[in-house]
């Protein structure tokens, strides 16, 4: 009788091959779980990846424009696409570009109504992108 017993329960176990149903769903569930948070993963790596190229890009565009507004003579300093950016042409046309200009007195209120701060004025030289947002240059321009 021992051997009948023996035999039905070696049957049971040729007869179960593979995984269920319910058993691959599970699994297919979990490895896509986990492949979304590698995929979010990815991306903000990927989007990261280029930040410090665009930013180092920005700053030497921004100096390059703060070089070329101080070799302007003084009364040629003057806004340059204050409202609406200019973008940049060829390989730098993801970047656009604003120089604002004011006079001292306006720029740091405070400081009264001296004629001599007719001699200068506050240039802020910017440079966006949309990976960044503004890279801001600001200096003080003088008529000396």
């Amino acid at each position: 009788m021992s051997k009948i017993h023996t035999l039905k329960f070696n049957k049971k176990l040729v007869k179960r091959k593979g995984f269920s149903l319910i058993e691959l769903v599970i699994v297919i569930l979990v490895i896509g779980i986990a492949s979304l948070g590698l995929a979010t993963v990815v991306g903000e790596v990927l989007f990261n990846l280029h930040r410090p190229q665009v930013i180092t890009t920005a700053m030497g565009l921004a100096e390059a424009e703060a070089e070329r507004v101080m070799a302007l003579s003084f009364p040629g300093v003057i806004n340059e696409n204050r409202d609406s950016p200019a973008s940049y042409s060829g390989n730098f046309s993801s970047y656009s570009r604003q120089v604002r200009v004011d006079s001292l007195d306006t720029a740091a209120p405070g400081l009264g109504s001296d004629p001599a701060m007719a001699d200068y004025k506050v240039v802020d030289v910017r440079v966006h992108h949309v990976a960044i947002g503004n890279v801001s240059i600001v200096f003080l321009r003088t008529n000396y």
